[in-house]
């Protein structure tokens, strides 16, 4: 709904995955904090300002992958350090294991973060300005295996097959 809805639908597809691809690439081949927070800026004001999205729309569905990110980050940050470890800060667990957090792992934990969430942004860009039927057809047109786009128009056919099920199943858990 949202990308039948993008005043970038009319674009041709080919451009748009290009560019995210490489967009993509880069954040992710990248080692630093800030490519991917400029990266996540920049594909989001994309999206607003060259998409037409609401600024709501693109944080709602910012929601769940901050939700795993800070799950997974917080383990990339909060880990077990020997007694000779400078830490940050640092807590005894069951009385023998120290965890804390230090310097080298809070920055990889930021580093990784920040990578990720400018990935989603560049997907996002692509998925928000671009409607699926749109994109089969441009992974047809660039020679990517039938097997492969037929799964993806399956799997997509499928998501609103559960959603159609699920739906059912809540109107008849509440009757």
């Amino acid at each position: 709904r949202y990308a039948y809805s993008s005043r970038l639908k009319e674009v041709d597809p080919i451009p748009k995955l290009w560019f995210s691809l490489a967009v993509l690439l880069v954040c992710l081949f990248s080692e630093s904090i800030s490519v991917g927070l400029v990266t996540a800026l920049v594909m989001g004001a994309l999206t607003v300002g060259l998409g037409g999205q609401r600024p709501k729309t693109v944080l709602h569905f910012l929601k769940i992958p901050l939700a795993f990110l800070i799950i997974g980050c917080a383990t990339i940050v909060l880990r077990p350090v020997s007694e000779e470890t400078e830490a940050l800060c640092a807590f005894r667990l069951l009385g023998r294991f120290r965890w804390g957090i230090t310097v080298g792992y809070l920055r990889m934990g930021l580093m990784v973060f920040c990578k990720a969430l400018g990935a989603i942004s560049a997907m996002y860009f692509l998925s928000l300005n671009t409607p699926v039927t749109d994109l089969t057809m441009a992974l047809e047109r660039l020679h990517v295996p039938r097997l492969l786009v037929e799964l993806m128009e399956l799997i997509y056919r499928f998501i609103f097959v559960l959603m159609d099920t699920a739906g059912r199943i809540r109107v008849a858990q509440e009757s």
